[in-house]
């Protein structure tokens, strides 16, 4: 197990707009879910073996702040700097507007390979307009 990843993922410190360049991007929804994962069953952890020493039994107010300041605050930051990083990779690239292409994975469907502004998996061969208007048909 690589323990440098799984400390990348409990503090949060990967990502960015370098991650549109790469084939192979560091974070995606799921590393943030996963990093909130592990944050909160830590302090879940912390608590359970503190609680007699804490008197923890009646001030369940500090540990719900605890998981809130430690692990779903700082994801749902995380979350934010992700989409504002997938929408610029949705406008750089033909993929976004593509109907084969998982934004959340940042991933083409029909290739099974991620997206990024220097790789476009089908070369625009594969490419379906996400929405088709019925009038434009006629």
């Amino acid at each position: 197990m690589d323990f440098k990843k799984l400390a990348d993922y409990f503090l949060f410190r990967f990502g960015g707009d370098e991650d549109n360049d790469t084939d192979k991007p560091a974070i995606t929804f799921g590393a943030i879910v996963w990093g909130v994962l592990l944050r909160t069953s830590l302090i879940m952890l912390l608590t359970l073996l503190f609680i007699d020493k804490l008197d923890l039994y009646g001030n369940w107010l500090i540990v719900g702040g605890a998981i809130w300041f430690f692990a779903l605050f700082p994801g749902f930051k995380q979350f934010q700097n992700f989409q504002s990083r997938i929408e610029k990779l949705d406008e750089g690239t033909l993929c976004g507007s593509c109907r084969n292409y998982n934004r959340n994975s940042q991933l083409c469907k029909i290739y099974d390979q991620h997206v990024s502004t220097n790789h476009i998996p089908c070369e625009g061969e594969s490419w379906e307009p996400k929405f088709v208007d019925i009038n434009d048909l006629k």
